[in-house]
This record gives structure tokens, sequence and C-alpha cells, in this order.
């Protein structure tokens, strides 16, 4: 009997601690090579005192989707208090807004778009291969390419196959807020 007692104790215990220190807080990491405003999720998450830190790391400078395999590669120091992988593995949530730079080009250089895309989606899938190899957060990428409707229709099909894979998330922006929303 005691011994029943002693383990209810320990559990209970164990729960107590669990719950006093999680204070729900979370930490969103950013890439983006456009400077698109996430006004609009980092007002909801601190109007719900959700958020803890919302990191953006933002190269629009010609940044293509190699330069940021090469900065997850080397693990490039982001801010003053973390290197990339870091993030990846302290952040709850991680916002990829990648491959505008890269799209550009590929309108630009006159060969076949199709195959311009499909070697996209093999960049692309480099990366989401080492940042699941850190990490184990939810990755979601915003889907937001300047394109004709066709190639936008092909290249949202391809990423979508990633859902599966790799277990992220595909939104446009507006999805992002409406299921940010909806969780918190």
């Amino acid at each position: 009997m005691k011994k029943i007692i002693f383990t209810l104790v320990c559990i209970l215990t164990i729960i107590l601690i669990y719950f006093m220190k999680k204070d729900g807080k979370i930490m969103i990491f950013e890439i983006s090579d456009v400077n698109i405003s996430s006004k609009k999720v980092i007002n909801l998450l601190n109007r719900k005192q959700k958020l803890n830190d919302y990191i953006k790391y933002i190269n629009n400078k010609n940044y293509t989707l190699i330069e940021l395999l090469n900065d997850i590669n080397n693990n490039k120091k982001i801010t003053n208090k973390y290197y990339i992988n870091s993030l990846f593995v302290k952040s709850n949530y991680i916002f990829l807004n990648i491959g505008n730079n890269d799209i550009k080009y590929y309108i630009s250089n006159g060969k076949s778009m199709y195959d311009n895309l499909d070697n996209f989606i093999i960049d692309y899938e480099n990366i989401l291969r080492k940042i699941k190899k850190v990490s184990k957060e939810q990755i979601i990428i915003i889907f937001d390419y300047d394109l004709q409707e066709k190639y936008n229709d092909y290249l949202y099909n391809r990423l979508s196959k990633f859902k599966k894979e790799y277990s992220v998330l595909l939104f446009s922006r507006e999805d992002l807020y409406n299921y940010l929303k909806y969780l918190y």
C-alpha cells in the first residue's frame, strides 16, 4: 500500500512540475527572401500572449535556395544570440518563404519552365531534408510565387508532395494567419 501511495505521489509531482514549467509561449523562425510583413501573425499571437519570440531571417539580395542550403551546412550565425541550426531546434514553427529569387531567374533565363521548376523542387527538398535532420518542429511553407497559373499549379502540386514525406504544411500567407488563429 505504501508503494502505491509513493508511486502516485511521484506521478502527481511530475505532472505538477510539468504544468508549472509549461508556459505555452511559442517561438517562430521565418526564413524569407522577400520582405513581406508578418505583422498580422505577430499581432495575433501577441494579443493572445502566446508569442515568445519571432525571428526573421530576411535576405532579399538575390538570395537563392542554394545559398540557404550553404547557410544551413555552415550553421550561419543569424543573430547575436542564435545560429541557424539552433533556431531550427528551438523554434516551434519554421516558416519558409523562399525561392522567389530563383523563380525570377527561371522566368528570365529562357529555358523550359517545367525543367526549371523541377530543379527548384530538388533544391527545396534538399533544404527540407537538412532542416528535418536537425529539427522535429513544424515546418510551414508559405506559397506566394508570382507565376502564370499553370506554373503555379504545377509548383503547388509538386510542393504538396512534401506534406506527407517531410510533415510540412503548405499555406498562402492568409491561410497561415487563419491556421494560427484557429490554433491559438
